[in-house]
């Protein structure tokens, strides 16, 4: 996929300030797409956030 497509398919990308509140620096990143809006990604569906709660 070149860059020209993948940027058809993002309209922006927005960066949240970093969380380091639970000792780990954790961002949040939204990422909105032309067709389909924002997909949500949080932390809590990351592999990281499920091998430490185990």
């Amino acid at each position: 996929m070149t860059l020209a497509i993948l940027r058809g398919f993002v309209e922006k990308v927005v960066a949240h300030a970093l969380d380091k509140s639970r000792g780990h620096r954790v961002q949040r990143i939204d990422v909105h797409y032309t067709f389909f809006g924002k997909i949500d990604f949080s932390p809590k569906y990351s592999k990281h956030e499920k091998e430490t709660a185990a």
